[in-house]
C-alpha cells in the first residue's frame, strides 16, 4: 500500500510542469518532495541539481526540521552517486539540525550513517548509530525499522567474533520475531542468512541448514551473492555429506565477492584432500590463495579509513559538543574523508598493478619451462633418429627414450594446461585492468570526458567499435560468442552496449558515449532485455557476470 502511494505521489509530481513553479518556495518544496518520492520508490539518484535548489531555499527559510530533511535527502543523493565524503558532510549537517524528538527522518539518518561507518570498518561507531536508529524506531512504532536496526546490530556483533555470537543471536532472533508474520521478504532473508552463519560457526549444523534453506526460498536469485551457497556448503561439509557440500560450494565459487570464492575453494580443497584427490586439493588451494590476495586488496582500505575515526565519531555521536561550529566540523570530516578516499584509490591502483605483475611473472616462468621441455623433446627426437641406423642393437634404448619422450610430452601437456588456465585467470580477474590499458578504452574515456563538458561532441566510429570488439575477444574470448549463442535475437549495437555493461560502465556515463539522454540509455537497456527474453527487473550486470 505504501509503495503504491509513493508511486502515485511521484506520478503526480512528475506531471507538474517545471515552468509553473513561479516562486522560490514552490521550487524548493517541489525539489524536496520529488526527491523524497523517488527515494521511496527506490529510484537511484543520478543528479544533485534538484536537491541543491531545496537546500538553498530551506537554508534561508523554514524550520530546523525542514532544513534537516533537505540536507538528509541531498546526502541520500550523494550516497547513490557514490560521493561518500559529500554524503557524510550533508548527513552531519542534517544531524546538527535535528531536535531531540524521534522521527522517521532520525531513523533514516542514523541508519544511513551507521551503514557508512559499518562499510568502512568502524564497527563500534556503527553499532552506536544503529542503536539510536532502533530507539527512534521504537518511539515512532516502526516495526520494520526496529527489525532492520536489530539485524544490523546482530551483524556487527557477529563480525566481532565468537565471543559476541550470543549477543548477535539475541539481536537477530528478536528482529525475526518482530516481523515473522509480516511480508518483509528481503529483511527476513538477511536475518535468516546471519542466523545460519552463526549456527554454522557454533557447530549447530542442522539449524544452520534450516535457516540457510529458509533464506534461499526468500530470494533464490541472490543466493550466490549473499553467501547462502557457501553457508550451506560449509554446513554439509562439516556433516561429511560431500556431494551436497560440493553442489553448493561449486555454486558459491562463481560469486563476485572474492572472500566468498576464497572460502569455497578452501572447503573444496578440504573435501578433495579427505577423498584422496591430491591434484584437485592442490588446485583449489592455489585458487584460494589467488582469491585471498584479491580479497585483501579490498579489505586493506578499512585500516586507512580508521584514521578518520576520532574526527567523525566526535561529530556524529556527541552532536558537535566541541567548541568548533557545526560547519567547521563537517568541513573537517569532509577533508579527512577526501584524503582517505584518495589514499584508497592510490592503494588499490598499486595493489592491482602488483597482482598483475605477479601473475605475469608466473606466466613467464611457465613459458620458459615450456620452451625447455620443447628443446628437450627435440634433442630426444635427434637421438632417436641416430639410433635408428642400427635398430637391432639399440631397441631397448629406443624404447626407453620413447618412454621418456612420452613422459616429457605429458609434462608439456600439463604445463600447457596450466598456462592456459593462468591466461584464463588473468583474463577473467584482470579483465578490466587489461582493457583499461588499451588505446580504444582510453579513447572511450576521452569521448566521455569531452562530451560531458564540451559542446563540440565526438563519437565512436564503426572502425572504433570494431577495434573495441576485437579487444574484448582478445581478453575474454568466449564472452561475445556466448552472448550470440544464448541470445540470438540481439543486434550488433546491443553487443556494444552489453560489452560496456560488462566493463562496469554506468548508465549515466553511457549517454556521453552514445550521444543520447540518460532516459534513452535506460530505455535501450529495457529493449535489449526484451530481445534477451529477460524479466524487466533482471539486472544486466548480474546476467553478464555469469558469462
Amino acid at each position: 500500500m505504501k509503495h503504491r502511494q509513493a508511486q502515485t505521489a511521484l506520478d503526480v509530481l512528475c506531471a507538474i510542469p517545471q515552468d509553473s513553479l513561479l516562486t522560490a518556495a514552490d521550487r524548493g518544496y517541489y525539489a524536496l518532495l520529488r526527491t523524497q518520492a523517488e527515494d521511496k520508490n527506490y529510484i537511484r539518484h543520478q543528479s544533485d541539481s534538484l536537491m541543491k535548489i531545496a537546500v538553498a531555499y530551506f537554508s534561508k527559510s523554514g524550520n530546523d526540521s525542514m532544513r534537516a530533511k533537505a540536507h538528509y535527502y541531498l546526502g541520500r543523493v550523494y550516497q547513490d552517486m557514490e560521493h561518500t565524503e559529500a554524503s557524510v558532510a550533508e548527513y552531519l549537517t542534517a544531524a546538527s539540525e535535528l531536535g531531540q524528538e524521534a522521527t522517521e527522518l532520525s531513523c533514516l539518518l542514523y541508519s544511513n550513517l551507521g551503514f557508512l561507518f559499518y562499510e568502512h570498518g568502524l564497527l563500534q561507531e556503527a553499532d552506536s548509530l544503529y542503536t539510536r536508529a532502533w530507539q527512534a524506531a521504537i518511539e515512532t512504532k516502526d516495526v520494520r525499522r526496529q527489525a532492520r536496526a536489530l539485524c544490523n546490530k546482530g551483524d556487527i556483533a557477529r563480525k566481532k567474533g565468537e565471543k559476541h555470537y550470543k549477543q548477535a543471536l539475541t539481536y537477530l532472533t528478536q528482529a525475526f520475531a518482530l516481523i515473522e508474520n509480516e511480508d518483509y521478504i528481503q529483511l527476513k532473508r538477511s536475518i535468516a542468512t546471519s542466523l545460519g552463519d552463526i549456527y554454522q560457526q557454533n557447530g549447530e549444523l542442522y539449524e544452520a541448514i534450516d535457516w540457510g534453506k529458509y533464506a534461499l526460498k526468500m530470494k533464490p536469485n541472490l543466493a550466490r551473492e549473499n553467501g547462502l551457497y557457501l553457508l550451506l556448503g560449509k554446513a554439509y561439509a562439516d556433516l561429511d555429506q560431500h556431494d551436497s557440500a560440493r553442489h553448493y560450494l561449486n555454486k558459491s565459487i562463481t560469486s563476485t565477492d572474492y572472500g566468498t570464492r576464497r572460502g569455497a575453494c578452501i572447503w573444496l580443497a578440504d573435501i578433495a584432500e579427505k577423498e584422496g584427490k591430491t591434484t584437485e586439493a592442490l588446485r583449489m588451494t592455489q585458487l584460494s590463495i589467488v582469491y585471498g590476495d584479491s580479497a585483501r586488496t579490498y579489505e586493506q582500505p578499512v585500516k586507512l579509513v580508521s584514521t578518520a575515526k576520532d574526527v567523525i565519531q566526535q561529530q556524529i555521536i556527541n552532536h558537535y559538543e566541541s567548541t568548533l561550529s557545526a560547519r567547521q566540523k563537517y568541513l573537517i570530516a569532509t577533508l579527512v574523508l577526501i584524503i582517505v578516499l584518495i589514499a584508497l584509490i592510490e592503494y588499490r591502483h598499486i595493489a592491482e598493478k602488483r597482482k598483475f605483475k605477479q601473475v605475469k611473472e608466473r606466466l613467464d616462468t611457465l613459458t620458459t619451462n615450456e620452451k625447455q621441455i620443447k628443446e628437450k623433446l627435440y634433442g630426444l627426437e635427434e637421438l632417436v633418429n641416430q639410433y635408428n641406423i642400427n635398430k637391432q642393437q639399440v631397441t631397448l634404448s629406443i624404447r626407453e627414450m620413447l618412454t621418456e619422450k612420452e613422459r616429457s610430452e605429458q609434462q608439456l601437456t600439463e604445463l600447457l594446461n596450466q598456462k592456459n588456465k593462468l591466461i584464463e585467470t588473468l583474463s577473467k580477474h584482470q579483465f578490466n585492468t587489461l582493457i583499461r590499458e588499451t588505446p580504444i578504452h582510453q579513447k572511450i574515456a576521452k569521448i566521455k570526458a569531452n562530451n560531458r563538458v564540451s559542446s563540440n561532441k565526438i563519437y565512436m566510429t564503426d572502425e572504433d567499435w570494431e577495434e573495441f570488439i576485437d579487444q574484448i575477444n582478445l581478453f575474454m574470448p568466449h564472452f561475445i560468442a556466448t552472448l550470440k549463442k544464448n541470445y540470438p535475437e540481439i543486434k550488433k549495437e546491443d553487443i556494444y552496449f552489453l560489452c560496456l555493461v560488462k566493463l562496469e560502465t554506468k548508465f549515466s556515463e553511457m549517454q556521453y558515449i552514445f550521444g543520447c539522454t540518460a532516459d534513452a540509455v535506460y530505455k535501450r537497456a529495457k529493449t535489449i532485455k526484451k530481445r534477451m527474453n529477460l524479466p524487466v527487473d533482471e539486472k544486466l550486470k548480474e546476467i553478464l557476470l555469469e558469462i
